[in-house]
């Protein structure tokens, strides 16, 4: 009986804790307002006329601030904060998706340089999710499922015809 006491103890600590600490779970990013996430001076970078690669390397340069910043708030455990340099992330990675799928030829560059710059973001959001408090996790995830998915594109325009990957080959 006596090793039952600790194990009760220690849950009844947890459950007390996890009721006092329980935030609400922040809103997930509506496909409407993504692009009010981004400012001014971002939207403007992305917009220039250039090659899609320069195009592709500014988004990387962008998104690669805001995971940054992501990590400093963390570190301060100023979660609100992560949540929206988080949306912020998830609106450039989703219109560089799009750039890439819709102007960017199949088998150029650009495809090799978003999906090299994904699969290391990848892990900055895999450590970022371990970071954040529960009712934060939900956005994270879902950015690392748009991560993946944006990244798959990328092969596979990158492939061209010759070899798709599945969602089932990831």
């Amino acid at each position: 009986m006596r090793i039952c006491k600790p194990f009760m103890l220690a849950s009844c600590v947890l459950w007390a804790s996890l009721q006092i600490t329980a935030l609400p779970v922040p809103p997930l990013l509506q496909t409407d307002d993504w692009k009010s996430k981004l400012t001014s001076e971002e939207r403007s970078a992305v917009s220039k006329p250039d090659s899609p690669n320069d195009r592709i390397k500014t988004y990387v340069r962008l998104t690669e601030s805001r995971l940054r910043s992501a990590r400093d708030h963390a570190t301060r455990e100023d979660y609100v904060a992560v949540d929206e340099e988080i949306k912020a992330y998830f609106a450039l990675i989703s219109d560089a998706g799009q750039f890439t799928k819709a102007s960017v030829p199949k088998r150029d560059k650009a495809h090799k340089t978003l999906e090299t710059s994904l699969r290391d973001q990848l892990r900055t959001l895999e450590s970022l999710q371990r970071e954040v408090t529960v009712s934060h996790v939900e956005l994270i995830q879902k950015t690392i499922k748009l991560a993946n998915q944006i990244r798959r594109q990328s092969i596979n325009l990158l492939l061209g015809d010759e070899g798709i990957l599945s969602e089932k080959e990831q």
